[in-house]
This record gives C-alpha cells, structure tokens and sequence, in this order.
C-alpha cells in the first residue's frame, strides 16, 4: 500500500478545515479584482485573514499544523499570492494581519516593511 502525498494531505486538510470552519461569502468586487486567483485561493486567503491564532508547525499533543497554517502555505504559492497577503493585512484580524506579514516578508520585503510601518488596526 502506498502512502498518500503530503500535498495530498496537505489539500485534504484545508478541504476539511474549510468545511468545519464554514467559510464566508466573498465580496464580488474582491473576484473581480483578483481575477487571476482561484476561489480556493480567496477562500483560504479570507481565512487567514479571519484568524484568531498565530502559529506555525506542529502544534499540541498530536503535533499537527493548523488550518490556517495550511491555508497560508496554499496562498502561499498562488500567482496572486502578494496581492492576497496584502488584502489579508488590510481586513484581518490581527493574527491575520501577521500572516499576511509573514507571506509578505518572503515575497515582496519592501511591501512588507512599509505595511509593517503602518500602524496596526487593531480592533
């Protein structure tokens, strides 16, 4: 018997994740100006910025990534994925705005540095 594929598991938990989490309706304006991405992708992009934890890795007693830890690494390698991060760091929480900082940081630094400047819209 074959082991399944870690991006095989990788999609199977974000598929999970999103169905337990019962991901939003997204904003007609947001696929419009995103035409380039997936819905996937603007889903798992709208959950990080929902995120009410930061964390990367093996968590807990099972030491299992987290869906939002999975999602970011979805977005992560998506061709819009600097646009996403920084939609993400204008609307989400502040868990998800550091997300959206981390993605930043290894995609486009400079971005980065000068959204990280910005103060924080904490609340």
């Amino acid at each position: 018997m074959t082991m399944p594929s870690k991006t095989f598991i990788a999609l199977l938990c974000l598929i999970l994740g999103m169905t337990i989490a019962g991901v939003q309706t997204i904003p007609s304006w947001i696929k419009s100006r995103h035409a380039t991405a997936s819905t996937d992708e603007i889903h798992a992009m709208v959950r990080i910025a929902q995120a009410h934890t930061f964390c990367f890795g093996g968590t807990g007693i099972a030491a299992a990534s987290s869906p939002t830890d999975i999602m970011f690494e979805y977005v992560l390698f998506s061709p819009k994925a600097a646009e996403l991060f920084a939609w993400a760091f204008e609307h989400g929480t502040p868990e998800g705005q550091m997300f959206a900082l981390l993605g930043l940081r290894h995609l486009d630094p400079r971005r980065c540095l000068a959204l990280a400047g910005s103060p924080f819209s904490f609340g």
